[in-house]
C-alpha cells in the first residue's frame, strides 16, 4: 500500500483504503474499487489532497494507529 498524491492518480488504480467525506465521514469509495476518470476528477474537486492505493509488493498492511472513525 503507498499513499499517492491526488495529482498523481491515474485509472485503473485500486483503492487499498476507503475514501472518507471528510466532513462527515460517510463512505466515498470503499477499499478495492478502481478509480476512474470521474472518481478521480471528484477526487480532485472535494479537495482530498492524497489517497492509499494498493500496489504490489506483497507488503501486509498494517493498522493505522489511528482509526478512521473518529468519537
Amino acid at each position: 500500500m503507498i499513499k499517492v498524491n491526488a495529482e498523481d492518480l491515474n485509472v485503473g488504480m485500486t483503492l487499498a483504503r476507503s475514501i472518507l467525506d471528510p466532513y462527515n465521514n460517510r463512505v466515498l469509495l470503499t477499499a478495492g474499487q478502481k478509480l476512474t476518470s470521474h472518481y478521480i476528477y471528484r477526487i480532485k474537486e472535494i479537495g482530498i489532497p492524497a489517497v492509499f492505493i494498493k500496489d504490489n509488493l506483497g507488503i501486509e498492511e498494517v493498522e493505522p494507529i489511528v482509526s478512521d472513525i473518529t468519537i
